[in-house]
């Protein structure tokens, strides 16, 4: 059953005074018109949009006609949110310690609040040693995975097997992976975590630890494998888990890959290489996109080019199981376009990936792909997701630019119209670029918003 809700503009109600960090304008209302997409043709979609422009104090809700559903407004800017079906809303912002760590993407906080902007939950992950940034995940017992920079000093890099050339400043931002269960208002507690300092391997100094080759280890991470020195070596933008399998994908840009993460183990196998569902610790269990990271294969194998929003296609959706992502287009020897690829993994029915002994780890199958060439271009941020209805929500980030693509590639709409502000525009330099743009079918929300 297709449910539509209600869309006439809604006044933006202001927050309970305790939400201090948090305002909503008094009596503001959302524009309700503005962006004018083109459809095609006898083709309708109950498609909801979720937008959170980066640097933008609003997040909106819209409807594949363009017009604003719901609004929330926030004292601070953000970068990207995610929806419950009661109507709440999680969504990242950023902290003043920002500074600390030279990298885009930043954030340190995640605040969560209600349908009317009340707030529920304000958790702040941010110090002098580690840092939220990019993308968090919702898990189904209500924790939060969240990735975070991880301060690395010079001399423990060099210690690691970092050579000195590699490094361009005083320290190297290592990643971390968090699952955080929240205590209260403004709590949480740190109930498991996976280092990526852990799983490092370097072939430059024997008389250092973890000395191998990467190409015959490539469940383990080259230290010296990186694009520059600068120190934000690795630049993981996206996290996803799939609850069968109990395994993370974590989106490593600067790679040009995607990880797969055993999230079974606990704290202590996940610092290992043994343990866990798969018994590999905290190791790769797989990984995709650039085979040239452990040493295997050469540039006309490579997948991946500086992507973006990575996905398992949930249970129930048209080709559950496969992993979506938005390939950028950002390195060689592709750049200049941006495509949305669809891949069937190498996996068996126990959740294990095939790994060749000699040749590394069996590349995806690409079942799926969309491009506009050089016209769907966007440098950074971006994502793509599978819809229930089998359709590809796309969002090219940088242009802005949406549409809900069929699986035989037809635009069922496009809309690239800058959500700023309550009035349309956007007092910062970002106008209305957006990180991603997460979709929901309209009867996702409860019953009582429906009306």
């Amino acid at each position: 059953m297709c449910y539509r809700l209600s869309f006439l503009p809604i006044a933006v109600l202001a927050l309970c005074a305790a939400s201090a960090s948090i305002r909503v304008p008094a009596q503001e209302k959302p524009a309700v018109s503005a962006a004018q997409p083109s459809s095609l043709p006898g083709v309708t979609t109950d498609t909801l949009v979720l937008i959170a422009p980066l640097e933008s104090e609003f997040v909106y809700l819209v409807n594949s006609a363009g017009r604003i559903v719901h609004l929330w407004a926030f004292a601070v800017t953000g970068s990207n949110a995610y929806m419950f079906p009661d109507g709440s809303l999680m969504r990242s912002s950023q902290e003043p310690e920002i500074k600390l760590f030279d990298g885009r993407g930043s954030a340190g906080r995640i605040q969560k609040v209600d349908w009317e902007g009340n707030l529920q939950w304000d958790f702040k992950y941010a110090n002098e040693s580690h840092l939220q940034h990019h993308d968090f995940e919702l898990l189904p017992n209500g924790n939060v995975l969240l990735i975070a920079w991880e301060k690395i000093s010079k001399s423990e890099a060099l210690a690691a097997g970092r050579l000195a050339e590699k490094l361009e400043s005083e320290e190297l931002y290592s990643e971390k992976v968090v699952e955080i269960k929240p205590q209260g208002n403004s709590g949480g507690n740190e109930v498991w975590s996976w280092r990526l300092w852990d799983h490092l391997l370097q072939n430059s100094d024997p008389n250092l630890p973890n000395f191998a080759n990467p190409a015959e280890q490539p469940r383990r991470v080259d230290v010296n494998y990186a694009r520059n020195g600068k120190a934000d070596w690795i630049h993981m933008n996206a996290v996803d888990y799939h609850p069968q399998l109990d395994q993370i994908v974590v989106s490593a840009r600067y790679n040009d890959e995607l990880w797969v993460i055993d999230h079974s183990t606990s704290t202590a196998e996940a610092a290992s290489s043994r343990g866990g569902r798969y018994g590999h610790g905290g190791d790769l269990l797989y990984r995709l996109g650039n085979p040239l990271a452990y040493g295997q294969g050469n540039l006309n194998d490579k997948l991946l080019f500086g992507q973006h929003n990575c996905m398992w296609i949930p249970t129930g959706f048209p080709g559950a199981g496969d992993m979506t992502v938005f390939n950028n287009g950002t390195s060689e020897p592709r750049t200049g376009y941006s495509s949305v690829e669809q891949f069937k993994l190498p996996i068996d029915a126990s959740g294990n990936y095939t790994l060749h002994e000699a040749a590394g780890f069996e590349a995806p199958q690409v079942v799926w792909s969309y491009s506009r060439g050089p016209e769907m271009f966007s440098f950074r941020i971006s994502g793509a997701e599978r819809l229930a209805s089998g359709n590809t929500l796309i969002c090219s980030g940088d242009q802005p630019w949406l549409m809900e693509v069929t699986p035989d590639k037809q635009v069922v709409w496009e809309s690239r119209h800058r959500y700023g502000g309550p009035d349309g525009n956007t007092p910062n330099f970002e106008k209305g670029a957006m990180f991603r743009a997460p979709g929901y079918a309209a009867d996702y929300l409860s019953e009582s918003l429906r009306q």
